[in-house]
């Protein structure tokens, strides 16, 4: 498992309700939570590698992505501020109490 840095972000895609949570672990960084065809653009932004195709994506879908900047979730080179990780099994905790 990675050591998440200050600055990571930690995002994960639940496949069962299709959904992406993210959740800042800086004091002031912006958690949210995405429907699938935003995780997706997230997702595939992340395994883009080439430059040209990221300027593409960034330009077909600019707003989402200004969105994403503004709220920290990715920085101003399109890389995503964190890893995204697959919420394994068809049940995972969805609230902690801690007395």
């Amino acid at each position: 498992m990675t050591k998440l840095k200050k600055h990571d972000l930690r995002i994960v895609f639940d496949p069962n309700k299709r959904i992406l949570h993210i959740a800042g672990i800086r004091k002031g960084d912006v958690d949210g939570t995405l429907n699938e065809d935003a995780a997706k653009l997230l997702m595939d932004l992340e395994d883009v590698s080439e430059d040209d195709r990221k300027v593409s994506l960034y330009r077909e879908n600019r707003e989402f992505f200004d969105d994403c900047y503004n709220n920290g979730w990715i920085d101003e080179n399109l890389k995503l501020r964190g890893q995204v990780k697959i919420a394994e099994g068809r049940h995972h905790l969805k609230s902690v109490q801690f007395e």
